[in-house]
């Protein structure tokens, strides 16, 4: 049996963006990572979740380090935009290379691989050394996130403004509610004159119950003092007679 040298699958476009067209610009990409050129004679690239699609190469040599993209218009198999496995059998019914699915497709962009993994990038470079684009597309949707949000700050900001009135009467409600509570408070803390007759009622009448032996004592010499200096006065008027 023949042995046959490794390639490599390293990029995938599914989704092409119009005017581009997915029966003729999807492609997928073979790198050959080898120091010697491989004819892809009889390998066989396989698309689809289940790889019933099929496309059998022909006589075609790939040059050590080199890249080679199939165009869909070429080998009439498709790549689902919503997501497709994708590898490379060599002659012997083997897998030289396999892609697991790339998931939903980002029209316009390529699903490429570098030594860090596979990304979406927005630099499709069929037949050639792949651009990562993604950091860019980044920073531009970040710029663009950043005006948005920039705009939409300039836009609170003018909301702002046109709610001063409602944000000054929300605060002048507040200081009528504060207050009102102050007063609500001084009030409860005023004298309460009315309390005054009772509680002095309830005084003395703690103060009577408590010495009403005393004060019957004080009573009753009074009452004895009273009557002797009647008794006296009633002598003294009767001397005079």
């Amino acid at each position: 049996e023949t042995t046959y040298l490794p390639l490599v699958i390293t990029e995938v476009f599914p989704d092409p963006a119009s005017p581009q067209l997915d029966s003729n610009d999807e492609f997928i990409e073979i790198y050959n990572p080898n120091d010697t050129a491989v004819n892809l004679k009889d390998y066989v690239l396989q698309t689809g979740s289940n790889f019933r699609y099929s496309y059998t190469l022909g006589d075609t040599p790939l040059g050590s380090y080199s890249y080679l993209a199939i165009a869909s218009s070429v080998s009439n198999i498709s790549l689902a935009n919503s997501g497709s496995g994708v590898r490379l059998l060599d002659p012997n019914g083997a897998i030289s290379y396999e892609v697991a699915s790339y998931g939903n497709a980002e029209e316009g962009q390529s699903w490429m691989q570098d030594e860090t993994g596979w990304h979406w990038t927005t630099t499709p470079t069929p037949g050639a050394a792949n651009i990562l684009s993604v950091a860019a597309a980044k920073n531009s949707s970040s710029s663009s996130t950043s005006t948005s949000k920039s705009t939409t700050k300039k836009s609170s900001s003018s909301s702002s403004s046109a709610k001063a009135p409602t944000s000054t009467k929300s605060t002048n409600s507040s200081d009528d509610t504060t207050d009102s509570q102050e007063e609500s408070t001084s009030s409860a803390w005023k004298p309460q004159y009315w309390l005054i007759v009772p509680i002095t009622a309830l005084v003395l009448g703690y103060v009577v119950y408590e010495y009403r032996q005393e004060i019957s004592r004080i009573f009753k010499k009074i009452k004895r003092q009273f009557a002797k200096k009647k008794n006296m006065a009633i002598n003294e008027d009767d001397n005079y007679t």
